[in-house]
Order: C-alpha cells, then sequence, then structure tokens
C-alpha cells in the first residue's frame, strides 16, 4: 500500500463473530472515497488518521441490511505503539442512534483527525501516548 488508506471492520467477520475485529483494507480513492479492497487485517496502525461517516447509510442499517457507512482513513505504518503507550477506544454504533466515532468510555463524540489508530482483534484504538512518531 502506498500512501493513504481506507480500513473498515469487515461485516461478513463481524457476523460470525462480533467479538473478533478484521479489518477490511485499500487505497483511498479520491479525497475520502473507499477504493477496492487490497486485503485483510486484524493489526492495522495508520497515522494522521481522519473519519468519513456516511449518515444516510449509517440510518438505513437501522431498518435495512448492514452496510459498510463508515471507515478510517489514514496513513499506514509498520511501526507498532510502544508497550506503555496510552490508547483509548473508540467504535461506531448507529443501532444506538449513532452517526459518528464516540469513545467507548464516554460516548462523547471523537473529534479527528488522530494522530495514531492501532486497529486490533478487539476494536480500534487512539494511540494518545507512545504513538510510532513519538
Amino acid at each position: 500500500m502506498a500512501g493513504r488508506i481506507f480500513a473498515h471492520r469487515n461485516l461478513n467477520e463481524a457476523r460470525r463473530d462480533w467479538s473478533v475485529f478484521i479489518y477490511s483494507y485499500g487505497d483511498v480513492k479520491g479525497n475520502v472515497g473507499r477504493g477496492k479492497v487490497a486485503g485483510y487485517s486484524d493489526d492495522i496502525v495508520m497515522l494522521d488518521v481522519d473519519a468519513n461517516c456516511q449518515q444516510a447509510g449509517l440510518r438505513a442499517i437501522l431498518t435495512g441490511p448492514r452496510q459498510v457507512s463508515a471507515w478510517l482513513l489514514g496513513t499506514p505504518t509498520d511501526d507498532r505503539p510502544a508497550p506503555d503507550a496510552t490508547l483509548r477506544k473508540f467504535s461506531i454504533n448507529p443501532k444506538l442512534g449513532e452517526l459518528e466515532f464516540r469513545w467507548s468510555d464516554t460516548r462523547e463524540p471523537v473529534k479527528f483527525p488522530l494522530p495514531a489508530v492501532h486497529l486490533t482483534r478487539s476494536g480500534c484504538y487512539a494511540i494518545l501516548t507512545g504513538a510510532p512518531m513519538d
């Protein structure tokens, strides 16, 4: 992958086991669009991370089939957070009426861009200290 990528939770894998997070990723198309999926991973670190949330698609999930309506955009890195890094989990749940990413501990909206994010098997985490670029 060269340049910025998109990443979102793979809904097919989520259907099999809601407790495990697997992510689809690929090159960004245009400024914020998802391009073709290039692969799948349960361990992605991105720098300078922004979010794209399609509110109409998120609302449609309440009455129709699930569809990818929210994704993260960032620059991938092979570096990992420091062992003593401060991480904060965030998510989005349109079934709760959420149309944007929110901090999991407070449900307050996440303010993007974030300097770094680690996508793992247990969820999405903002890297607040000990980020790869520190």
